[in-house]
């Protein structure tokens, strides 16, 4: 324990070296240092990812629970859906897609791809989750379509 707050965090090696100061905000000892919102995080993914030269990121989307699913987390979706709003523009502009990952079932993705709006958000679907979620997952692919899909 004493190691975790004393000790540096890890650096990383080129190429991927490009991606510290997001490590570092992440594993920073000093709250302080730390993200003091999502909204920053996500401004600070897209910035790396245009530095890295990447088109596609990969954000998992999960309440403290493991879902997304309303009407029980109506506020964390709400939220959620403000985030995207919010960020797409950037990544829009930054020519970036932000694939979101969550256990939603096709349509539950296909509101919230709505409610944010923009091309630049797209599902992460993950057959695997879907499956562990009793999910029709051939009829989630087929609902969902490629043009809402970043990646499976």
């Amino acid at each position: 324990m004493a190691q975790r707050t004393s000790s540096p965090g890890p650096t990383l090696p080129p190429p991927t070296s490009v991606q510290q100061p997001l490590l570092d905000r992440l594993m920073a000892k000093q709250q302080s240092a730390r993200y003091a919102s999502a909204d920053e995080l996500l401004a600070d993914w897209v910035d790396t990812m245009v530095k890295m030269d990447v088109k596609l990121g990969f954000m998992p989307l999960m309440s403290k629970d493991g879902t997304l699913a309303e009407p029980e987390h109506k506020e964390v979706w709400d939220r959620t859906v403000a985030l995207y709003k919010g960020i797409a523009p950037a990544a829009e502009k930054a020519g970036v897609v932000l694939g979101v990952e969550s256990n939603l079932d096709g349509d539950g993705y296909k509101r919230f791809l709505d409610a944010v709006g923009s091309p630049a958000v797209k599902a992460f679907y993950n057959p695997g989750v879907g499956l562990e979620n009793k999910l029709d997952v051939y009829k989630d692919l087929k609902d969902l379509g490629a043009d809402r899909i970043a990646a499976l």
